[in-house]
């Protein structure tokens, strides 16, 4: 701000000289130059934005009729300045708000000490003499130096310098970065609990409705036999169980009177990055929802094992009463397999959603929940796929297939140091999720997402984890690759359910399995828009849907209650 030439006096009169008067608006702090003599004292005036204006415009109009007063007061000695005082900004109140997590130094910032910074030097200036040499003895052999080479020749020296200074600093604070992470299971909750599928350590956390464990009977829950439910929660794109965890799990578990659980997906939260890449898709995803269903119903934390081809051992609801249906008069063994059946429930969110999807379409499972799914409604659903096979396909498009699939896979290897470098840049910054949040929620969630400190915390805290970067890096590079690693992928290899695992695909064997869909979609969304969930309700006759007005792409989140009411309405209707 640029004050008038008579500017407020501490004394709250005006004063006209050289001082610096310093101006709080709004928290931020702008220096205001005037024009007094140098005889005046230094001041410091803190005013709000609309006390500034106001009395600003006082100062320019009252200043002809009293600058003369005014310059006699301010550089009289009798009238000693006083001590200046510092500035109060506005304070963030996240900066001074509980942390969720307070064993984890996730505000940790890296600190060049003076031998990093040494270090920097040295290296920048030997990279500048380097390229001095090689730079000088081209152009002494090719051109002849004049002073426009010799300016441009300066400039690239220092360009070189700068940039060795910026990487080696960055690979120092990227050490000191590595050497504070910590193991998954490190890092966990006191109630994270941890269980191996199929080699791979997966991260989970489970709520149980009170007085209920894992070997009891489910009450009343508005059948005409008690039924033990479980429900098996999947997270999207860039969370983790916290998603699940903060407003919805043990609701559900509670109004159900059920066992809920929520995992980290591969490549997120506190599972294990495994090197192979096909662990990284939605169906190996879908397989892990289905067998944290079993661990739900388990005594304890079973190893579970489980691959495409294996056959659900325990009946779900819907199969056993498809059989007590079938069979007429029924007997014994079926009213003992009533007494012990399971319904089993998915639900997803977003990506989450396609991995529930598959899971549901494997015909284990008796509802599937899709919250905001990023399952695309395109493609003919009565079309087979077998009868895409048998059409014949023009070469050229074979090969440009080809081509454009090896550029993608390339594509994505080349870029993924820079992603790396990209997400460990905005990852650990807790503005990036402050505001990446708000823009993800409704309206009414927006400001509440940008102060509330446990859900930065709680979506930032796999930073905290051993590898948690790589894990991302090869979520991406799954999905470009379908899963196939190294080699084999820049020679077209594809997954043995490319075909299966399309959205027109996974549509249809949804509508072919047992299990009833709901469909909740907040009208606010704008990363998944509540049109694509309105074609996939008309794609899938069997589904409902619920649109919940002013809410955005997080529904279980932003408005837990009216989520809560929807799925347990559909539940037990």
């Amino acid at each position: 701000l640029r004050a008038t030439p008579a500017v407020l006096a501490p004394s709250g009169g005006f004063t006209a000289g050289p001082t610096r008067a310093r101006v709080a608006v709004r928290g931020k702090s702008s220096v205001a130059r005037g024009f007094i003599p140098s005889a005046a004292v230094s001041s410091k005036v803190f005013v709000s934005s609309k006390t500034f204006k106001t009395n600003g415009v006082g100062a320019s109009h009252a200043s002809s009729r009293r600058a003369s007063s005014i310059v006699t007061h301010a550089a009289s000695p009798a009238m000693p300045a006083p001590s200046p005082e510092p500035a109060q900004e506005e304070e963030d109140p996240y900066a001074n708000s509980p942390r969720l997590y307070p064993n984890l130094d996730l505000d940790f910032t890296p600190k060049l000490t003076i031998p990093g910074l040494v270090s920097c030097v040295v290296v920048s200036w030997a990279a500048v003499v380097a390229y001095a040499v090689l730079y000088s003895k081209f152009h002494l052999t090719h051109y002849a130096m004049t002073f426009k080479v010799l300016i441009l020749e300066m400039v690239s020296f220092a360009i070189v310098g700068a940039a060795v200074f910026w990487v080696v600093r960055n690979v120092l604070e990227e050490v000191q970065e590595q050497g504070r992470l910590l193991s998954a299971e490190a890092a966990g909750d006191a109630d994270s609990l941890f269980v191996n599928v199929d080699g791979l350590n997966v991260h989970y956390k489970k709520r149980t409705a009170k007085g209920k464990d894992s070997g009891d009977k489910g009450k009343d829950n508005g059948n005409d036999t008690d039924i033990k439910i479980a429900i098996s929660c999947v997270h999207g794109f860039g969370a983790n169980a916290y998603s699940w965890e903060r407003s919805a799990l043990a609701p559900l578990a509670e109004t159900l009177n059920a066992i809920a659980v929520a995992h980290d997906s591969p490549g997120f939260g506190l599972t294990e990055r495994a090197s192979d890449l096909s662990l990284y898709t939605p169906r190996t995803n879908a397989v892990i929802a289905r067998a944290m269903l079993d661990v739900a119903c388990a005594d304890g934390n079973e190893v579970a094992s489980y691959d495409d081809k294996d056959v659900p051992t325990n009946k779900t609801w819907n199969e056993a009463v498809g059989e007590m249906e079938t069979t007429e008069g029924g007997d014994a063994s079926l009213t003992n397999q009533s007494e012990r059946k399971t319904r089993r429930i998915v639900i997803g969110h977003s990506m989450g959603g396609l991995a529930a999807a598959i899971a549901a379409a494997e015909g284990d499972v008796d509802d599937v929940i899709l919250v905001a799914p990023a399952v695309i409604a395109s493609g003919d659903v009565s079309r087979d796929a077998s009868d895409a096979s048998k059409k014949s396909v023009n070469p050229l498009s074979l090969i440009f297939g080809a081509v454009a699939r090896i550029f993608r896979v390339a594509l994505a290897f080349l870029v993924s140091p820079l992603l790396k470098f990209a997400l460990r840049k905005l990852v650990r910054s807790v503005s990036f999720w402050r505001n990446g949040l708000a823009r993800a929620v409704g309206a009414s969630s927006r400001e509440k997402m940008r102060t509330d400190t446990s859900w930065a915390d709680g979506y930032r805290r796999p930073s905290a984890v051993l590898g948690w970067d790589t894990g991302i890096v090869r979520v991406v590079l799954a999905a470009a690759t379908g899963g196939v690693g190294g080699v084999a992928a820049f020679f077209g290899k594809k997954s043995p359910h490319a075909e299966t695992d399309l959205p027109a695909n996974i549509i249809k064997a949804l509508n072919a399995s047992k299990a009833r869909v709901l469909i909740v979609h907040g009208s606010e969304d704008f990363i998944v828009p509540v049109s694509n969930s309105e074609n996939l309700a008309k794609m899938i006759p069997k589904a409902q849907l619920v649109v919940m007005p002013g809410v955005g792409h997080l529904p279980h989140e932003e408005d837990p209650r009216a989520f809560l009411e929807a799925v347990t309405k559909f539940v037990l209707q």
